[in-house]
């Protein structure tokens, strides 16, 4: 383990990578199997993000162009004679109607931003404990040592407790187990597995919900606002209306 850390300059700095290793070299354990399993997680996640940076290119667009739009419709109104900054700095009702758009593609901006946030983690930590027990069974501890020294790794790098779903996992497995005599170490790993591609597929339904979701603060929010800070002053201007 310390050689190949030399080898790639130093321990990464992805905190799933940073448990196994902490794991290994405590345990003496080889990670080269749960390393692999975990490369293929954070691949899955980076999958997940470039599909929810895909989905925020359309209503990033969308609110650039409203916001744009007033001004070439400012600039060409002002060249073409209509007085429009003028009208708008005249008349109160104008001068409302631009601040509440304006206003209006700000919120839409925000619950954008905050529904895109709530589709999927940034970085995931499910399984990590099920195979740090796994490792530590693999080095030729016992099952209550295994859990143990891994809930102590896991809070040690991640700062918090094991999720609750996962220990109930172990509890499980480690019945199981005891009642069967099958390894438990392969059943770990199994379970994180299942646990990963659970969590994935919830990432897949989410990101699938989102396109139908960003529809609303286009729709309720943008749309009114374009309304509101181009079409409405410039109706005000050709047609004369003090």
């Amino acid at each position: 383990m310390q050689q190949a850390l030399a080898m790639i300059g130093g321990a990464p700095t992805d905190k799933n990578i940073q448990f196994l290793i902490a794991v290994a070299l405590e345990t003496g354990s080889a990670a080269a199997t749960e390393i692999s399993l975990i490369a293929d997680q954070i691949a899955e996640l980076e999958k997940s993000r470039q599909r929810i940076e895909i989905l925020r290119a359309a209503p990033r667009a969308s609110v650039r162009l409203i916001i744009w739009f007033p001004v070439v419709v400012f600039a060409l109104a002002e060249l073409s004679g209509f007085g429009l900054i003028e009208s708008i700095i005249r008349q109160p009702v104008l001068l409302a109607s631009v601040g509440i758009g304006f206003c209006l593609l700000i919120i839409a901006k925000f619950l954008t931003e905050r529904f895109v946030r709530a589709v999927g983690p940034e970085q995931s930590s499910t399984g990590l404990f099920l195979l740090g027990v796994a490792m530590n069974l693999g080095a030729g501890g016992s099952i209550e040592n295994s859990r143990t020294l891994a809930t102590g790794m896991f809070q040690k790098v991640y700062g918090i407790s094991p999720e609750e779903t996962e220990i109930a996992a172990f509890r499980e497995i480690a019945e199981l187990s005891e009642q069967t005599g099958n390894p438990a170490g392969e059943l770990f790993r199994r379970q994180a597995d299942i646990l990963q591609r659970l969590e994935q597929l919830e990432i897949g339904k989410r990101i699938e919900k989102l396109s139908i979701r960003l529809l609303l603060p286009l729709g309720l929010l943008v749309l009114p606002a374009f309304i509101l800070m181009a079409l409405v002053p410039l109706s005000f201007s050709m047609l004369g209306f003090e």
